[in-house]
């Protein structure tokens, strides 16, 4: 809902209401490392196969009010932006676990379905609501300097209940403001360069899920700088971005070095990096999109000693994005393709138990491609192939085990238009 009062003030209100039911089940291989050698032939090592079943419902309700007032004061122009969200979300997972799982083989398992005793593990309900405040003022100094300035004040309230045994009462609420401003200056009207300061925070239910390890920490807190620029060129049919940035978490949740059950704020953490990219058109027929970012992360400091200097999980500190279109001059017919490439990553800062070593995943690169063929005014035919070179690379990465990235696969939409 939107409504203007006059030219000066709008009045807009979004409310969103969304409910999701969620049932999976998940085979998680799991090697026995006892017997095990460097030169043990896969074909001689059977797996255990974890199962887990878990069925849930999430809920999310929200809803946002902002006054948008535009003024002057003397030769400044302001827009001043102040408004209030109210949230409540609600999940609610149940899962089971499985026992006496019959084994197989590592390189020819048996898929065949296998009948196991299973039990109800946990039953959680869990209820998060928010309430917020904020305001934020862009002032405008003449025609080529901008200056903004915002306050939001957070406070995020979590009940957690885990019914089966041992059960798990929790509630945690977190209150904490956050802040934001930035400046910009327009040398020219096609370009801008601009530099912002921000703040943030990530409380310790910030996933609808808490713990006796976590509950009655404080929020992680975050700072952030950037300095960047944006240009249009080409008749502003593209635009070439460019920015220089550093993210610090200040207060990282790690383990208690004195009791491993428990997490303290005991961390700090940095990324530096860049960013460049360009999006639009070269021509009326090429249209482009291209963005490449360098991360350098680290851990800065720890009540871990071994995690110090070392890389942040799951930052890759190269990832590159290259996607094309062309559209021919019969028809309409387009084409397009393009790569993604990241680098190598870690799963976790912190070094195997097992091996003292930190687990590393390979960096990769995937090949995209389209068609998309018009058959009749209103009615397109796209054809979408992913990962052309069927590149075997890991999706996501965890401490204890992997997710394996698709094949190549397809995809045929067709498009109707009335």
């Amino acid at each position: 809902l939107e409504h203007d009062f006059n030219d000066s003030v709008t009045f807009r209100n979004q409310f969103r209401y969304a409910s999701y039911g969620r049932s999976g089940r998940i085979t998680e291989p799991q090697v026995v490392y006892a017997g095990i050698t460097p030169i043990t032939a896969l074909s001689a090592i059977n797996v255990n196969r974890n199962m887990i079943a878990v069925t849930s419902t999430e809920t999310f309700l929200q809803n946002q009010s902002d006054v948008i007032v535009r003024f002057n004061t003397g030769p400044i122009d302001h827009s001043l932006v102040a408004g209030l969200e109210l949230g409540r979300e609600t999940s609610s997972p149940i899962r089971t676990t499985y026992s006496n799982v019959p084994r197989t083989n590592l390189v020819f398992p048996v898929p065949s379905p296998f009948v196991a005793p299973s039990r109800i593990s946990t039953n959680i309900n869990t209820t998060s609501t928010m309430y917020s405040a904020y305001i934020m003022d862009t002032i405008k100094l003449g025609e080529q300097w901008e200056l903004t300035g915002g306050f939001r004040f957070d406070s995020f309230n979590t009940n957690y209940a885990q019914t089966v045994a041992p059960s798990v009462f929790l509630s945690q609420t977190d209150n904490m403001p956050s802040y934001r401003t930035a400046l910009v200056y327009k040398p020219r009207p096609n370009g801008s360069v601009y530099f912002a300061y921000g703040t943030s925070f990530n409380p310790s239910a910030e996933g609808l899920s808490i713990a006796t390890s976590n509950a009655g920490l404080d929020p992680e807190e975050n700072v952030s700088y950037e300095l960047g620029t944006k240009w249009d060129v080409l008749n502003n049919a593209l635009t070439l971005s460019g920015s220089i940035f550093q993210i610090s978490k200040l207060n990282a949740r790690v383990p208690d070095p004195y009791n491993s059950a428990f997490n303290i704020l005991g961390g700090n953490q940095r990324v530096r990096g860049f960013e460049i990219g360009a999006v639009g058109r070269i021509t009326d027929r090429w249209e482009i999109y291209y963005g490449y970012s360098f991360l350098e992360s680290r851990v800065t400091a720890s009540t871990l000693p071994a995690t110090v200097g070392q890389q942040l999980a799951n930052t890759p500190q190269n990832t590159l994005s290259l996607w094309n279109t062309y559209t021919f001059p019969w028809r309409d017919i387009q084409i397009g393709g393009g790569l993604q490439w990241v680098s190598s990553r870690i799963a976790s800062s912190t070094p195997s138990s097992s091996t003292g070593l930190i687990e590393t995943a390979p960096g990769y690169f995937t090949l995209q491609a389209m068609a998309k063929y018009p058959v009749s005014p209103g009615f397109d035919l796209q054809l979408n192939i992913f990962n052309i070179s069927n590149t075997k690379y890991y999706d996501l990465l965890h401490p204890n085990h992997v997710v394996p990235g698709a094949a190549t696969s397809a995809l045929l939409t067709a498009t109707f238009r009335l």
